[in-house]
């Protein structure tokens, strides 16, 4: 089976999760390169939002918060 590049432009972090569901689902091996815009922080299943992450921080710097519950 051949590896697929794909080198996207910056988008949401809800268009970039949605991109990576689908490709998951397709089961095709990917190299992927993609970028946020606005810049986004993405929390994985398993990290805690209150103990990992710094929301006041990212308000600060203006980045927005991504989980799976989005």
């Amino acid at each position: 089976m051949e590896t697929r590049l794909i080198i996207d432009p910056p988008l949401t972090g809800t268009e970039n999760m949605a991109r990576d569901s689908a490709l998951l689902e397709a089961g095709a091996p990917a190299l992927r390169f993609y970028q946020w815009s606005p810049p986004c922080v993405s929390v994985g299943y398993f990290q805690n939002i209150e103990q990992d992450i710094d929301e006041e921080f990212l308000s600060r710097e203006g980045c927005l918060l991504y989980t799976s519950d989005a």
